[in-house]
């Protein structure tokens, strides 16, 4: 019976032998990874001028690929409404850190603690995206 099952199992193994295309995993990603990060380049000095200052970039390379990004929170000139209000709609990356920053904005406002201070704002550009606040005490 095992023998069978073997023999069976080789035969069909030769059958697809050639037939199955081979994904090579070292681009996996790359091309789409550089196009967020080109796009996350083209609206950091949009984000600087709201007070957010790119403090890290983490890429994790897999399907789908993920980017996070951390900006570390201060003051600043412009509003975020106004910076996304000018953004060009094919910066989808872009567009995507500005609303993410927005939340983090009213959540943090939301919130009101009265000892924490908002620091740090980490968003993940994978699927779906995340935003994540780190606070600090004052």
């Amino acid at each position: 019976m095992l023998k069978n099952i073997s023999s069976k199992l080789r035969e069909q193994s030769e059958k697809v032998k050639g037939k199955i295309p081979v994904v090579d995993l070292s681009n996996l990603g790359v091309e789409k990874i550089n196009e967020s990060i080109k796009q996350l380049k083209d609206v950091l000095p949009l984000v600087k001028e709201a007070g957010y200052t790119l403090s890290e970039i983490e890429v994790e390379v897999g399907m789908p690929p993920t980017v996070i990004i951390h900006f570390q929170v201060g003051s600043g000139s412009t509003s975020l409404e106004d910076i996304l209000s000018e953004l060009r709609e094919e910066n989808k990356v872009g567009y995507s850190i500005i609303k993410g920053l927005l939340f983090a904005s009213k959540v943090q406002e939301s919130l009101k603690l009265k000892d924490e201070k908002l620091e740090e704002v980490e968003i993940e550009l994978g699927i779906p995206p995340k935003v994540v606040l780190h606070f600090q005490k004052s």
